[in-house]
């Protein structure tokens, strides 16, 4: 991967988890909802919000190593909850990008 579309890719990344915060942050009933099934609450809602649009922001830093650590610790959780309340509709999506972040962390650290 060339360093230009290792840059597009962290860019994209970091949009697409601050995106993803937006309706958490926002209290849109669907991510109220989904925490309340999840037995996770307001908290955890804010707080996974707060996570991914730090980690959002980081990508577009010299500290994004640090935003994709962050993500990473987030997916594993993600793919966990969406297992134990059999939401397998929603599973490719943590495991996606999980998996995203594990080869862009993975680029990222031979270029750098």
């Amino acid at each position: 991967m060339g360093q230009e579309k290792k840059i597009i890719l962290g860019k994209i990344l970091g949009v697409l988890f601050i995106l993803s915060a937006i309706p958490k942050a926002i209290g849109l009933q669907m991510a109220v909802d989904n925490f309340n099934k999840w037995l996770l609450g307001d908290e955890w809602r804010y707080l996974v919000a707060l996570a991914e649009i730090v980690a959002g922001l980081l990508m577009f830093s010299k500290w994004e190593r640090y935003g994709t650590i962050i993500l990473l610790g987030i997916m594993p959780a993600a793919t966990l909850v969406h297992i134990q309340f059999q939401e397998w509709v929603m599973l490719p999506m943590p495991i996606i990008f999980g998996l995203l972040l594990l080869y862009y962390d993975k680029k990222a650290s031979v270029t750098n």
